[in-house]
């Protein structure tokens, strides 16, 4: 099941999301559900730096508000 809040600027964080470390220690990651993507996690590079994973692939977005990432 999934547990989380709505934040008062209405963005749905979800609760007790953690990912595996190479050394097996658990980190947890603040996470925003985000409905209009395929349901893969999406991680900032400095994310994965800190936990030491290859990336699957990268792509770039454009924004609702027209910003490019």
């Amino acid at each position: 099941m999934i547990t989380g809040i709505i934040t008062d600027d209405l963005d749905p964080i979800l609760d007790s999301v953690f990912m595996r470390a190479k050394d097996g220690s658990l980190i947890p990651v603040e996470t925003i559900l985000d409905t209009g993507f395929n349901g893969s996690f999406c991680f900032p590079r400095k994310l994965l730096e800190d936990l030491r994973l290859q990336p699957f692939g990268t792509m770039s977005l454009t924004l609702a508000n027209g910003n490019k990432i």
